[in-house]
């Protein structure tokens, strides 16, 4: 039952970004080149790009089944079961789209964590790292702010 569980527990996004990948070749480089693993929640989705991500290093075209064969048999599962999945089309913009709409959830992420930082260092009156926090909390909000002025994912 824990590869059922795991996969319902992704969120959309990241499964759409496999979807992708796995289902759509031709979109696999921009997605690797631009991806950054922080990007990403889901352990699983974290392993099957770094799988993908060794599989493109070499320049030669990898089948699929090559790429995942070190997986654990639970994530070949996973995959296999997001490979099946039915999903449209995507087009160069759609997957630009997912790829900001991932970086935004990082971001709201990161902020929530750099929120809680805050309110340690001014428990501890730790000036500096206040400081440094707000300093980073200000420029997770305007790249926040960039990327809801750009067009959001759509699901194409």
């Amino acid at each position: 039952n824990h590869p059922v569980l795991s996969s319902m527990e992704i969120p959309a996004s990241e499964r759409r970004l496999l979807q992708v990948m796995m289902g759509e070749p031709e979109h696999k480089s921009l997605i690797l080149s631009t991806l950054k693993d922080a990007f990403l929640s889901h352990p699983a989705t974290l392993r099957v790009v770094a799988a993908m991500r060794r599989g493109s290093e070499s320049g030669e075209s990898v089948d699929f089944q090559r790429q995942i064969a070190h997986l654990t048999e639970e994530d070949r599962i996973f995959v296999s079961g997001i490979a099946l999945e039915d999903h449209p089309a995507s087009t160069d913009k759609g997957v630009e789209g997912l790829l900001k709409d991932l970086e935004k959830k990082y971001l709201e992420r990161e902020s929530a964590e750099i929120q809680r930082a805050m309110e340690r260092a001014e428990a501890s009156s730790s000036t500096d790292e206040l400081e440094e926090l707000i300093r980073r909390k200000h420029e997770n909000g305007r790249r926040r702010g960039e990327l809801s002025r750009s067009p959001r994912w759509k699901g194409n």
